[in-house]
């Protein structure tokens, strides 16, 4: 899920804005209900313009219908999916950043699927829809793409959840994993890059269009997950 909302200050947040509407809700969730501190710029910011942020539950919230909410930290929106799918939809139109078509397609990792029809070059990949058939083999399908090691997880995931590195071909805890959920969940089977653990995942922040600024992510020397991982700001010349 893309938590980098799209904001425009000109459209959503103009001087024009009513003392009713001078109220934005950050979505965040009951495991973490109060706004993380990393929000302290972007509350800081609607301050400046003379607007209020507050978290919003959304599991335990109402739908707001005369405010602006920006996804930021509904984190266990993975283990209630279609839920949130539902929650998403009863917005009116505008006033959910990112809107609901495009957090309902980010949301599943087979966008990756769309961009590399259109022609962007993405990490190579084994699309595996939950079926209630076999189970597919892993390893086979591993050795059929020629990889050493691989990286399976499921499309709905956030914070490495049930996502495993499968080294040199032993693949019985991938399998297992997969077995345990092909009925109920669609996974990906993807090509390990090891250079992410050498040169890191570099990250590209666009607004309206703009690229506004960069960073890499270096993950923890014992690990291959990007989560803890060190953030290093990139300029733009890099």
């Amino acid at each position: 899920l893309c938590l980098l909302a799209w904001i425009s200050p000109r459209a959503q947040f103009s001087s024009e804005m009513s003392e009713a509407s001078r109220l934005v809700y950050i979505a965040a969730c009951e495991a973490y209900p109060t706004l993380f501190r990393c929000e302290n710029p972007l509350v800081a910011a609607l301050e400046k313009r003379h607007i209020s942020a507050r978290p919003l539950l959304w599991r335990k919230d109402a739908v707001p219908i005369d405010a602006i909410t920006i996804l930021r930290q509904p984190w266990d929106y993975i283990e209630h999916y279609a839920e949130f799918l539902e929650w998403i939809s009863r917005f009116p139109p505008g006033k959910l950043l990112n809107p609901p078509h495009v957090v309902r397609w980010n949301s599943h990792k087979f966008y990756l699927r769309d961009l590399e029809r259109h022609g962007v070059v993405v990490i190579p990949t084994e699309y595996i829809p939950k079926s209630s058939g076999p189970v597919p083999d892993v390893a086979s399908l591993i050795a059929s793409r020629g990889w050493s090691d691989a990286i399976i997880k499921p499309a709905v995931s956030g914070g490495s959840a049930r996502t495993l590195l499968l080294a040199q071909g032993d693949c019985a805890a991938g399998q297992a994993l997969l077995a345990q959920y092909h009925a109920t969940e669609d996974f990906l089977l993807q090509r390990y890059i090891p250079t992410l653990r050498t040169r890191g995942e570099l990250s590209l922040v666009f607004i309206e269009g703009t690229l506004t600024h960069a960073f890499r992510k270096d993950p923890p020397a014992d690990s291959f997950s990007m989560i803890n991982a060190a953030l290093t700001p990139v300029s733009a010349s890099e």
